[in-house]
C-alpha cells in the first residue's frame, strides 16, 4: 500500500485514506508496478501532497464562480429581467441550485394579479422582459379586440378577474355612458363604432327623412331630443326648435331657411332686391328689417315703389316733406299750407 494507507493517514472527517483503501479491497491505493508508474518516489510521499481536494466534509469542492457561471448551460436560460437579478432571488439558502423551481408562479405568485384564475401559465401572456408586456391574442376569443378595446385594460372588462363568461354586449360596460337612458336598448353598435362614442355610423337622412346639415351634423343629439327619448317625434321646421332665437318675433315668419344658413345665424343671405319686389338702395339698405316690417309679413302689405307712381311721384322724398310740414302746422295750431 501507498504511505499514506501505511504511515501517515490523512483525516477525511472519521475515515482515512488507509481505511479507504482498506474497504475497497486496494483498488484504489494499491503499490503496484501500474499504479506508480511514472511516479518515481510516490512510495514515499503523502497523498495530501498531490490530492488537496480532501478539505473535510463541508469544503466547497465546486468552487462556483456566481460572476462568471454561465446559465446557459442549464436547462433554464437566464431571459430578459432575470438576467440581471441576483441568484439568491430564485435560488433559496440551504437547498440545491438544481432544486430551483423553473415554473414562473413559483417566485412571482405574490406579484400575480389574477389570483389564480388564469391558470400558472404565465408565460402564455407574458414575457420576460416585463409583466405590462403582454402577448396575449384576444383574436382567438369570441370577443376580437379593436379600436379603443385595444387601449382598455384587462381590468376594464374583467373586473373582478372575472375571465369566464364575460359578456359581450356593448350596453354590459357602458351602461353609464348611454346618453339615451336605455330608449334605444342594448344594440349600441347600430350607431355607435369601436372607434369611439362620437363617431356615429346613423344615417339620419335614411332612418328619420331628415338630413343633417351643417352645424346640425356637429351637435350633440340631446340638443334637439331634449327629453332624451329620441322616439318622441320632433318639429321638422327651423322655428320648432329656433324659435327662443328668432330675434323678429314672427314678424319675418316661420321659414327660417329663407335668410338662414345651416351653418351660422349670421350674416343672413337674404337678398331684398332679389327675393321681393322691392330693391333696397340708398339708405335703405342699411335700416333694420323691423323698421318697415312692423307686423307679419304674412299679413302686413308693405307700399310698393308702384304705387308712388300711381300718384305721379318718382320718390317718397316729397310725400315725407308734405308729412313733415303738416306735423309741424299742427303743432303751431295753424292749417296747413
Amino acid at each position: 500500500m501507498l504511505a499514506c494507507a501505511t504511515t501517515a493517514p490523512i483525516a477525511i472527517g472519521k475515515r482515512s485514506c488507509a481505511s479507504i483503501a482498506t474497504r475497497r479491497s486496494r483498488a484504489i491505493c494499491v503499490n503496484s508496478a501500474a499504479s506508480t508508474a511514472g511516479f518515481p518516489g510516490i512510495e514515499a510521499s503523502q497523498c495530501r501532497a498531490c490530492h488537496s481536494e480532501h478539505l473535510g466534509r463541508e469544503a466547497d469542492i465546486v468552487k462556483l464562480s456566481h460572476e462568471q457561471f454561465n446559465h446557459e448551460n442549464t436547462d433554464y436560460p437566464m431571459r430578459g429581467a432575470h438576467a440581471v437579478v441576483v441568484c439568491e432571488s430564485c435560488h433559496a439558502a440551504g437547498k440545491r441550485y438544481r432544486d430551483a423551481p423553473k415554473e414562473c408562479i413559483a417566485c412571482h405568485r405574490k406579484e400575480e394579479p389574477h389570483e389564480g384564475k388564469l391558470g400558472r401559465d404565465c408565460g402564455s401572456c407574458h414575457d420576460a422582459g416585463a409583466w405590462r408586456h403582454v402577448k396575449y391574442d384576444h383574436d382567438k376569443t369570441a370577443f376580437p379586440l379593436r379600436d379603443k378595446h385595444l387601449e382598455a385594460p384587462c381590468a376594464a372588462c374583467h373586473f373582478g378577474n372575472r375571465y369566464k363568461d364575460t359578456p359581450k354586449e356593448c350596453v354590459s360596460c357602458h351602461e353609464p355612458d348611454d346618453v339615451h337612458h336605455g330608449d334605444r336598448g342594448v344594440k349600441c353598435a347600430e350607431c355607435h363604432i369601436t372607434k369611439g362614442w362620437k363617431n356615429s355610423k346613423f344615417d339620419h337622412k335614411k332612418e328619420t327623412g331628415f338630413a343633417l346639415e351643417g352645424v346640425h351634423d356637429r351637435i350633440a343629439c340631446n340638443d334637439c331630443h331634449r327629453t332624451g327619448n329620441l322616439k318622441d317625434k320632433l318639429p321638422r321646421e327651423c322655428f320648432g326648435c329656433h324659435q327662443a332665437q328668432d330675434a323678429h318675433a314672427l314678424r319675418l315668419g316661420k321659414d327660417c331657411g329663407t335668410c338662414h344658413g345651416n351653418e351660422k345665424w349670421k350674416p343672413s343671405d337674404f337678398d331684398h332686391t332679389r327675393d321681393t319686389k322691392w330693391p333696397l338702395v340708398g339708405r335703405h339698405e342699411k335700416v333694420a328689417c323691423h323698421t318697415c316690417h312692423t307686423a307679419s309679413v304674412a299679413t302686413q302689405k308693405a307700399a310698393q315703389p308702384t304705387a308712388w307712381a300711381a300718384i305721379g311721384r318718382t320718390t317718397c322724398t316729397p310725400v315725407i316733406s308734405a308729412r313733415n310740414a303738416m306735423t309741424a302746422t299742427s303743432r303751431r295750431g295753424g292749417a296747413p299750407a
